[in-house]
């Protein structure tokens, strides 16, 4: 499962979102990947604008912070984007239900001489698979333990106290040692994915193709990690599967 999060540090509401992001990641950590799109200003310091257009013209985003779940609608807004109070309810329900008959490995390696980072992707389709359908897989880099300061609404919110939102009801309205985890530093395919020929779709057949970056000495390879996130291909994309593994190591099928 994926939650791709539109947030930003000047947004004082998005601190719902991080923390919603945190709690589920936090428990479910093989099953639930977080994806934080920082957009909004152009003084943003981790703007990823390009990214979090094309989100949010596939899938209506109306304010901050929103977040997409599979990016699939909520189970009682019907909203794509939806708020962080929606997010338990899309959350869980697909946590019970979700299942599917596609897996992903990863191999990524890190060229530090050439500055490059490469990620081998293999998607395997197992038996009863859908054949009629498109299939795009979407590689992230993703980065943790960024810190920058972060407007926070909650502060001294009675709103707020207790419960998931707590910590930041007890946080200044400024918090300036904010770390930020899950940011999205850009993708190593396209924006709406790489396509998945018709040859390579089908029982037990397997996609593999390799993508690189180039890397920058902003990144910090001791906290980034990719995520993979398999596609079913529409006016509405949605997610199937996803798989995570740090930058420079091997994520076998599960």
């Amino acid at each position: 499962m994926v939650i791709e999060e539109a947030t930003g540090t000047w947004c004082g509401w998005c601190p719902m979102g991080t923390s919603m992001m945190d709690k589920y990641t936090a428990e479910y950590p093989n099953r639930v990947y977080g994806v934080a799109v920082h957009g909004g200003s152009p003084t943003e310091p981790m703007l990823n604008q390009a990214l979090l257009d094309n989100l949010a013209r596939g899938y209506n985003l109306s304010g901050f912070p929103g977040g997409l779940i599979n990016r699939l609608p909520s189970p009682s807004s019907r909203d794509l984007f939806m708020h962080p109070e929606e997010w338990s309810e899309a959350i869980d329900k697909q946590l019970e239900t979700s299942s599917t008959s596609v897996g992903i490995a990863l191999e990524t390696n890190i060229n530090e001489a050439d500055a490059i980072a490469t990620v081998q992707a293999h998607v395997g389709f197992g038996k009863d698979v859908n054949t009629s359908i498109r299939y795009r897989v979407l590689i992230y880099l993703i980065e943790d333990g960024i810190v920058s300061p972060q407007q926070n609404y909650l502060s001294g919110d009675s709103r707020f106290q207790g419960g998931n939102y707590d910590k930041y009801y007890n946080a200044p309205a400024v918090i300036q040692d904010f770390v930020h985890n899950h940011v999205a530093r850009r993708a190593f395919t396209a924006l709406d994915g790489e396509e998945i020929g018709s040859e390579n779709v089908g029982e037990f057949k397997k996609f593999k193709k390799t993508f690189q970056i180039n890397l920058t000495r902003n990144d910090n390879l001791t906290d980034s990690y990719v995520v993979a996130v398999l596609l079913r291909y529409g006016s509405k994309p949605y997610v199937l599967n996803a798989q995570k593994v740090k930058l420079g190591e091997t994520k076998d099928w599960d």
